[in-house]
């Protein structure tokens, strides 16, 4: 099999996530997480022509929201694009990221919290509510 570069694959990735949410199959998709703003910077210029393309929003995230749905290291100190479908998904994403940033920082962020967060999160990824309620129930036994 021939190999793939890192570059290639991150792209592909891109394009097929555009074009699930610009179908409206999910609301919203992650890229791979990128281990500096530099890195993910290499990408921006495929990613703006893949978002412009299938008609999506794109945003830079540097604070993923901290929640059971993923492990916490997959979510602190990673930097993503967003492929968002439309603004009402948007406007709930960032409403979702500042409620959770306030609660850790006030140290209100209790399991209930966490748990809400989490599902929500899902919800904005398109994912079933059985997989979300999988997905927590790994990343809270690690």
């Amino acid at each position: 099999m021939r190999p793939i570069d890192p570059y290639s694959y991150h792209c592909g990735v891109m394009d097929s996530f555009c074009e699930i949410v610009g179908a409206g199959v999910k609301p919203m998709a992650l890229s791979h997480p990128f281990a500096s703003p530099e890195e993910r910077a290499e990408y921006r210029e495929y990613a703006a022509k893949m978002a412009g393309q299938y008609g999506v929003l794109l945003a830079e995230e540097d604070s993923l929201p901290v929640t059971p749905l993923f492990p916490a290291d997959a979510c602190e100190g990673v930097y993503v694009f967003l492929f968002i479908g439309s603004q009402a998904v948007q406007e709930r994403y960032r409403a979702l990221r500042d409620r959770t940033a306030e609660l850790r920082r006030t140290g209100q962020y209790d399991l209930q919290s966490r748990l809400e967060a989490a599902r929500e999160l899902g919800r904005l990824l398109g994912y079933t509510p059985e997989a979300v309620e999988r997905m927590i129930a790994s990343n809270l036994e690690a």
